[in-house]
């Protein structure tokens, strides 16, 4: 029977979880037996589930495997490993272990109840939690049924403690004491809420349908809503049926340009309001083009300004180099002039006219 087509019985059973502290070795391909001793955990002996690996000594073990161990020792909260007894610090396991996680098959977790899957290690847990062949239980209030879902589907149809709604009373009972209240409530005296006339409960709903006076039937011409006892009338004078009709039409149509009319306004106040946020966002741009060329204005006058005192400094550099080498021409010639007058030298004119083109070609 398919998990999928029980659409008529919704919540009222659900899958039993399954805890695992490791996948059961039995449950490994035969064709993969002698892979088992590289993936098998150090505790409990199954394949690894969730494994991680000691640090120290590279052993593996299931997660949950490790911390029961760790919580059954008494190691003043040193958690320590069960091969090398070191403090236990966690790593991922190695990269070949990984690899033969790849390579195995394994079979159902409900093999045994003809579930012929062969799964790969990463959808093994998934695969597990949406199996039909697995197992079930009723979801029934103090229900403690268990089993596989044609048990379960076959015993939600039986089980006594199921609530079932009275259809007289509309109030819930458990289906064990459903029958009996059902027999004496569909015999009691009960008064119709149209016309008042007292009957039994199981009564009600025919003698509405049918024979009740005050019940109201909608027309099929105007769709007003007549008393049975007024409908022959009503269907005999077509004018009023109509009439009828026209004013459930005008109506709808004042109801339908009402609705228009609140719509405009909505339409209006929403058109206003882009015009101001558009007019803003004008206003916005206009100022930032002009912030914009205001900066450029001002960089270009700065750029203007560094030109200018650049080439005063230069110029006052040169003037500076020219007066300086002036001032030591002058000095040089004037000691010159000294030492000739003191011992009595005459230079030669080459010397002088030398002094002279280098003064030049200084200036220059």
């Amino acid at each position: 029977m398919n998990l999928k087509n029980q659409n008529n019985l919704p919540d009222l059973y659900s899958r039993v979880p399954i805890e695992l502290n490791g996948i059961p070795l039995e449950l490994l391909d035969p064709s993969n037996i002698s892979l088992s001793d590289f993936i098998t955990c150090e505790i409990c002996l199954n394949i690894l589930l969730n494994p991680i690996c000691c640090k120290n000594c590279k052993k593996k073990y299931c997660k949950k495997c490790i911390q029961s161990y760790f919580k059954n020792q008494n190691n003043n909260n040193q958690n320590r490993c069960p091969n090398c007894r070191q403090n236990f610090e966690s790593s991922e396991i190695d990269q070949t272990t990984k690899d033969l996680f790849n390579v195995i098959k394994l079979k159902c977790f409900y093999f045994n109840n003809n579930c012929k899957e062969i799964l790969i290690y990463d959808n093994f847990i998934k695969h597990i939690n949406s199996c039909e062949k697995g197992e079930f239980k009723c979801n029934t209030k103090n229900c403690y049924f268990v089993g596989y879902l044609d048990d379960i589907i076959k015993h939600l149809y039986e089980c006594g403690l199921k609530n079932i709604e009275c259809k007289f009373c509309l109030n819930n009972f458990p289906k064990i004491l459903f029958y009996e209240h059902f027999e004496k409530c569909k015999n009691e005296i009960f008064p119709c809420i149209y016309c008042k006339e007292k009957m039994k409960k199981y009564k009600i709903i025919e003698h509405e349908k049918t024979n009740c006076l005050k019940y109201p039937i909608k027309c099929k011409n105007c769709g007003e809503k007549i008393l049975r006892e007024n409908l022959n009338s009503h269907l005999n004078n077509k004018f009023n049926c109509y009439e009828n009709r026209i004013k459930k039409l005008e109506k709808q149509n004042y109801e339908k340009d009402e609705t228009i009319k609140i719509l405009f306004d909505k339409f209006n106040k929403l058109e206003i309001e882009f015009n101001k946020e558009k007019e803003r966002n004008d206003n916005l741009e206009k100022n930032l083009k002009e912030i914009y060329f205001k900066v450029y204005d001002f960089n270009k006058i700065n750029l203007n300004n560094k030109e200018k005192i650049y080439k005063n400094n230069f110029e006052d550099y040169e003037n500076n180099k020219i007066s300086n080498a002036i001032k030591n021409y002058t000095t040089f010639y004037n000691n010159n002039n000294n030492n000739n007058k003191n011992n009595e030298k005459k230079y030669n004119l080459n010397d002088i006219n030398n002094v002279d083109n280098n003064f030049n070609n200084y200036k220059n």
